[in-house]
């Protein structure tokens, strides 16, 4: 899936990455709430810069980089995401105190899972993304 760089994919490149942190931030801010010790939870505003963080570093990747390695599009969605997932865990994991490994990934995978999962179905029945 060789796919060309123009102003129709910078654009939709940058609706997507809107999509992505409307999803991820919205539910991360909480997930990430939850999920920590309340003796070390993060402030909302540092949960904030961790989720910024987390998809800004990744999502270039994924829209710029994943797509040009000349495999097909099922095969490099999934190491898009796999790699989304593996550094997002790591921005999680190193970013607040007290979360864990496990908990990282979890938060990662529901995060990327539901802006992926709805993120399809928005495009799929709307066109939208």
């Amino acid at each position: 899936m060789l796919a060309i760089i123009d102003a129709v994919y910078i654009t939709a490149w940058v609706k997507a990455l809107c999509f992505t942190w409307l999803i991820e931030i919205g539910l991360g801010v909480f997930v990430l709430g939850f999920s920590t010790p309340a003796a070390t939870r993060p402030s909302v505003w540092m949960r904030l810069a961790l989720l910024f963080l987390a998809s800004g570093l990744t999502h270039p990747f994924v829209w710029f980089f994943f797509p040009f390695i000349g495999l097909d599009y099922l095969p490099a969605m999934i190491l898009a995401e796999l790699f989304a997932v593996v550094v997002e865990t790591g921005v999680y994991f190193f970013g607040v105190k007290g979360l864990g490994l496990e908990r990282a990934l979890a938060t990662s995978l529901l995060l990327n899972g539901a802006s992926l999962g709805f993120g399809l179905v928005v495009r799929h029945f709307w066109g939208l993304v």
